[in-house]
């Protein structure tokens, strides 16, 4: 709506929110409009239904617009003796969704599903690649009672049918924390054997060792990988520097590491590290345990040469928890069993899922909004205890997969747009200037701020962060004079009602 607002007859275009939780949001037709800073509000909500029957080990991906689960399938008791691997993706062409197949006949049907360390999924430009563990022993009675395995990747060929990328079963004994990424075709796979990191690649038609083998807890240590430019990255808890987390870079001979001498990523034991790398910015994510198991957040400063913390360290509750499923109880399970973190990053903005373990282990995903760390849809929003997450930001749409009462499923995020709140734009009392007038209605920290924009505001949604920057009044006191609004250049305001965010508690 148009508003003479001016003397000199400006145009302020004014757009009124209230966000509920950390900020309530006003805004008159202005850019950037302000937003409330804690994503508290909104939904998450399973799409496609359960990917799965009764999984015991999952897998997830993103590619180009489509989503794609894999997993191990224990839905009966053959299976359970013989475990099937699957992958389907996600056909948005239906109404509702549904989860399809991907290619024809059998990828394996000697699987070793222990938990989702023991199978990764990467699709390279569309083609889908699944790393997994078969049998050892196939044949013979034998084959049903022992459930050692070893590394098998599985590629999607032309023909829609699965086959083996080089020889099978690679690897030594029972492989865990396995990670397979694949560039240009050429797949890398980095995964423990004991307390011994490798990392292989396809290459030349056979699977080579990339650097020499480092070292980590065999326990809960993990590994992570990722490959920027064509170059492998891993980052793991190092055993030979006190468990604290490392992040190393293969240079085309073996590994070197991007920590300064005498530094470290952590001050203490890191577990369940995540890594990911942001155009060429490293960040890691990891259990804390100078930070009483909370996660901590580090991203490399490459003028100061110097890990920083992105936000608070411990930011998050407790990972994991003892909780009972099927009559079973399951002690302190994020260190028993390693359950990983999920890092993401989207256009700087980092996002962590994981185990929550002050919310019965259900999952929790926090979001860094430039100040502080703030949940995403509220603390332990999935319906049980949530094992193996997957996360991934697309398009501002947050979306996570994850092994949810025993069958693999994806939960998406649905933000609830800031309810409108009352607020009027009118002429100042000084020359050239513009008042706006809102109500807040309690005295918790709530107060008014401003923007002035030269463009139209988009509808915020609960959760948003708050505006700032040079044109943002931050506290704005209703009625006092606005200068700066013209006809041309700033004649959009943005008014928010801002609520300061409850930080997570930091007492053990």
């Amino acid at each position: 709506m148009g508003r003479r607002v001016v003397r000199k007859s400006i145009a302020v275009l004014l757009t009124l929110w209230m966000l509920f939780g950390l900020v309530l949001n006003v805004s008159l037709p202005l850019p950037g409009g302000g937003a409330a800073l804690a994503a508290s509000g909104g939904t998450w909500d399973k799409v496609g239904g359960d990917a799965s029957p009764t999984a015991s080990a999952t897998a997830a991906y993103y590619d180009n617009g489509t989503y794609y689960l894999a997993y191990m399938d224990i839905s009966n008791a053959t299976k359970i003796l013989r475990p099937k691997v699957v992958v389907k993706k996600l056909n948005t062409g239906t109404t509702p969704p549904t989860w399809d197949p991907v290619g024809t006949g059998n990828i394996g049907v000697d699987g070793v599903g222990v938990n989702s360390l023991s199978m990764s999924l990467y699709v390279d430009n569309g083609t889908p690649y699944v790393a997994y563990l078969e049998k050892d022993v196939t044949s013979g009675l034998s084959a049903l009672t022992n459930f050692d395995g070893k590394l098998t990747v599985m590629k999607l060929n032309n023909s829609n049918t699965w086959s083996a990328v080089g020889s099978t079963k690679f690897s030594g004994k029972n492989p865990t924390s396995i990670k397979l990424v694949v560039i240009n075709n050429v797949p890398y796979v980095a995964y423990k054997e004991g307390s011994s990191i490798l990392v292989k690649r396809y290459i030349n038609n056979a699977w080579s060792q990339v650097g020499s083998t480092k070292s980590t807890n065999s326990t809960w240590g993990n590994v992570s990988l990722d490959v920027y430019d064509g170059t492998p990255f891993i980052a793991f808890p190092d055993s030979d520097n006190g468990d604290k987390a490392s992040l190393l870079e293969f240079n085309g001979t073996d590994w070197e590491s991007w920590e300064s001498a005498g530094t470290s990523i952590s001050s203490g034991t890191a577990k369940l590290v995540s890594l990911y790398i942001d155009n060429g910015v490293p960040y890691l994510a990891f259990q804390d345990e100078n930070q009483f198991s909370r996660i901590t957040v580090k991203k490399y400063n490459s003028i100061t040469k110097i890990w920083e913390s992105v936000g608070r360290d411990g930011f998050s509750n407790p990972v994991g928890a003892t909780f009972s499923i099927g009559g079973l109880t399951l002690p302190n399970i994020s260190v028993t069993v390693g359950l990983p973190l999920s890092l993401y990053v989207d256009n700087g903005i980092p996002y962590v899922a994981y185990q929550d373990g002050t919310q019965s282990a259900k999952a929790s995903v926090m979001k860094y909004t430039g100040t502080d760390w703030v949940p995403v849809g509220g603390l332990g929003f999935s319906s049980t205890p949530a094992l193996y997450p997957t996360l991934r930001v697309t398009n501002g749409t947050t979306n996570l997969a994850l092994w949810n009462g025993g069958k693999v499923a994806l939960l998406q995020y649905t933000p609830t747009p800031a309810p409108e709140l009352g607020a009027t734009a009118a002429e100042g009392t000084a020359a050239n200037s513009t008042k706006v007038t809102a109500t807040v209605t309690d005295n918790s920290g709530n107060h008014l701020v401003i923007k002035k924009s030269s463009s139209t505001i988009t509808t915020p949604n609960v959760g948003d962060t708050a505006p700032s920057g040079n044109d943002v009044i931050d506290p704005y006191t209703a009625e006092a004079n606005i200068s700066g609004i013209d006809d041309t250049t700033n004649k959009y305001l943005g008014v928010t009602k801002s609520t300061p965010a409850t930080p997570s508690s930091n007492s053990r």
